[in-house]
């Protein structure tokens, strides 16, 4: 469903009636959700679907805060790799186009004169796990499995527990950061960060007999491009270049 759908849906009395209740009870991250599912409802009528909203913003405290909870959970589903807890794909697409818009937003502000400290930029890094098929191979696919978790959950305590700083499951043995409001000059420091802390504790967990599990890992920012899609790109071929290079490595992409 596009945004003109949901801003049509929130124009209809009871639409807004329900928006106004769910930021009443901090629940404003469950609107979209919730009308998108009404909206993408196949079985349900124009006037059903308001219906419906209207039914949920009517009813009782209790009751409208479990059905709150309920939606929060499902949808966190989701968004969420079922292996590691990590954010999956879908959530990083949807929420690294809500990065670039607002850092384009920052943009305008700046050419308005805005003061340099209100500057803000977005990183994002791709991290590869080195080896994992010799880890596979050697040690069995459930140890594998065990390793990505515990390679996530390393991420994720580094990773400040904030709507701007998340990790994603970005596929097979990769794995995404998405920080926004970050220094684009500190990027690279960043990933070293990172990369010492996932083999200093992987081998403090005697995950591979004693040894620490190695990453590499590729670094763009949005001071290379705007656009979603090619900010993926660089981050993956600063990857290439880290594997290349003798892995266990970080590299930022640049434009020189």
């Amino acid at each position: 469903m596009d945004r003109q759908h949901i801003e049509e849906l929130v124009e209809r009395l009871d639409a807004r009636r329900l928006v106004a209740r769910l930021m009443e009870r901090r629940f404003p991250h469950l609107i979209e959700p919730m009308l998108l599912y009404t909206s993408s409802n196949p079985r349900l009528t124009p006037d059903e679907k308001v219906a419906q909203l209207a039914d949920m913003a009517t009813l009782d405290e209790a009751r409208f805060d479990r059905e709150c909870h309920a939606a929060e959970t499902t949808y966190d589903l989701i968004e969420r790799d079922a292996l590691t807890g990590l954010y999956n794909r879908r959530k990083l697409d949807s929420d690294i186009a809500v990065v670039i818009a607002a850092v384009q937003r920052s943009m305008f502000c700046r050419q308005e004169q805005t003061p340099p400290e209100r500057r803000k930029d977005a990183t994002f890094m791709i991290l590869d796990i080195d080896h994992f098929k010799n880890v596979n191979d050697t040690y069995g696919h459930q140890h594998g499995d065990e390793v990505l978790r515990q390679v996530g959950a390393i991420l994720r305590r580094l990773i400040r527990k904030e709507d701007s700083q998340r990790v994603y499951r970005y596929g097979g043995e990769e794995i995404a950061v998405l920080l926004y409001e970050s220094i684009p000059e500190a990027a690279y420091l960043v990933g070293e960060r990172l990369r010492n802390a996932v083999y200093e504790q992987t081998k403090a967990a005697g995950l591979c007999q004693g040894d620490g599990v190695t990453v590499s890992i590729g670094v763009s920012t949005t001071q290379t491009t705007l656009d979603g899609k090619t900010l993926i790109e660089r981050a993956d071929r600063a990857l290439y270049f880290a594997k290349r290079s003798g892995r266990n490595r970080t590299e930022i992409y640049t434009l020189v």
